[in-house]
């Protein structure tokens, strides 16, 4: 079964901050700011990537404990 992130982020002219919510609304971290700039951008993709590894993870972990 899926479990899409929903991901917010606001725009600002030096900052971007981002909120992360499951499908049911709930906020999944807290929200953070980083810079609205290409080492910021980078800093983002990766802090994303992390999230998205960690949440694949643990549902194929709960996918096997469900077994």
């Amino acid at each position: 079964m899926s479990n899409p992130l929903l991901v917010g982020v606001d725009v600002h002219r030096k900052t971007n901050t981002v909120c992360v919510i499951d499908s049911q609304g709930q906020e999944l971290l807290p929200r953070f700011t980083m810079d609205n700039n290409h080492p910021g951008t980078e800093a983002f993709v990766q802090h994303m990537a992390g999230i998205y590894r960690t949440q694949r993870r643990d549902s194929q972990f709960n996918r096997k404990s469900a077994k």
